[in-house]
């Protein structure tokens, strides 16, 4: 039941204790003031969030290299990422995009510290990069002595935990056994990820279908079907650079970047994402000079202003359910909307089930109520649309 709504028995009794004098209904209408004002409090709220939002994206766009004009200067600091793009860089496919850009430029170099330049954004996205390099340096190991695959299979962290080591020093010895998964399965691997490891070893790209997804204990929803994706395409790419290495041309890696970085052309891999994929304000910041950020300094006037943070704004519009975060309409949001218009609704329509006879005056106060919520309703569904989302559902008045 609403919190909000009076059931109509429960009116109807009230109304039989009262003279239904218009003092008394205006009493009664008088208890649908607050759910009307958690509808005008939204609105306000949802224009404002709207508002702060879009400085934000401003605010990101702007945030790029700038130009010496005649009465300024440009120098660089070395301040941390701003608000707005430290979120940004934390989306996918973004932070995945420069998770590789980094992992595949410190492979090219062997140089696993080229990654620390991720710590920007925090030692979890610096071990994500790390983590990448090492997995690239136990794929190239595959095809040399057994004992350097060993050490390289320890340097990763998918082979942790108790029996480890003797897992990596049994892999090492099994990767000329016809029937390598006899062995490793189900003490080191699971059968369908060993089935998928020894044949993309082997070069059958198929045999990557057969690695089971992510345990729901380890992520959620969309993220599990993401992980598994990019597991699946690392597999394939393994595949395809064990057929390019027997035929000792990165040619033969087709469309896998990861084929092309374990066949030695990670640079130019890496150049290729820094071109299509960071050519935005996150990726710019990174890819400058000295991984600093520009920073216009005026020479005849004050410094420029910095950008005003914006999440400490959106937080206070938090509101009976409604976040001011991106996506503003989110399938959450337009619940929270839904609710509060429709508590107010229930009030005034339970009223007007109780009052069979309402005066004229309070029969004119609920038209106009039910009319200010029709106007939000209105106005709100189309501000939400012309964010192509979902129309929310808002009840529809009386």
């Amino acid at each position: 039941m609403n919190r909000y709504s009076l059931p109509a028995f429960a009116l109807a009794v009230l109304m039989t204790s009262l003279s239904v004098s218009a003092s008394a209904q205006t009493g009664v209408l008088s208890r649908c003031d607050k759910p009307l004002a958690d509808a005008d409090q939204l609105a306000k709220t949802i224009v404002e969030c709207d508002a702060i939002i879009a400085a934000g994206r401003k605010s990101l766009a702007a945030v790029q290299g700038s130009t010496a004009g005649p009465a300024e200067t440009v120098v660089t600091t070395t301040s941390s990422l701003s608000v707005d793009l430290s979120r940004a860089a934390m989306t996918e496919p973004l932070l995945g995009r420069l998770v590789a850009y980094y992992a595949y430029t410190a492979f090219a170099a062997r140089d696993a510290s080229q990654c620390s330049t991720l710590a920007a954004l925090g030692k979890p996205q610096e071990g994500l990069c790390r983590q990448a390099f090492a997995d690239l340096e136990f794929v190239a190991a595959r095809y040399g002595a057994a004992a350097g695959l060993d050490a390289a299979c320890r340097r990763t962290d998918s082979e942790s935990g108790p029996g480890a080591a003797a897992c990596c020093t049994l892999m090492a010895q099994s990767r000329n056994n016809p029937a390598p998964c006899a062995a490793m399965s189900p003490k080191c691997l699971d059968a369908g990820t060993c089935r998928a490891v020894f044949g993309s070893w082997a070069g059958d790209a198929r045999s990557c279908a057969s690695l089971p997804p992510l345990p729901a204990s380890e992520c959620k929803g969309e993220e599990c079907q993401r992980l598994h994706r990019a597991a699946v395409a690392d597999c394939e790419g393994d595949a395809a650079y064990a057929k390019a290495f027997k035929a000792g041309s990165a040619a033969s890696c087709g469309g896998s970047q990861r084929c092309r970085v374990l066949m030695g052309e990670g640079k130019a891999v890496a150049a290729e994402i820094a071109a299509k994929d960071l050519k935005n304000p996150v990726g710019s910041w990174f890819l400058k000079s000295g991984w600093k950020t520009p920073t216009v300094v005026a020479r005849s006037r004050a410094p420029m202003k910095a950008a005003p943070a914006t999440d400490a704004a959106m937080k206070k519009l938090e509101f009976r359910g409604f976040v001011c975060a991106e996506p503003m309409t989110s399938k959450e949001n337009r619940a929270a909307l839904a609710s509060v218009l429709g508590a107010a609704h229930a009030c005034l329509v339970d009223v007007e089930t109780a009052l069979a006879k309402p005066s004229r005056e309070i029969a004119a106060g609920i038209d106009e109520r039910e009319e200010k919520i029709a106007r939000h309703s209105d106005r709100l569904n189309k501000f939400f649309e012309s964010g192509k989302t979902a129309k929310t559902p808002a009840p529809a008045p009386k």
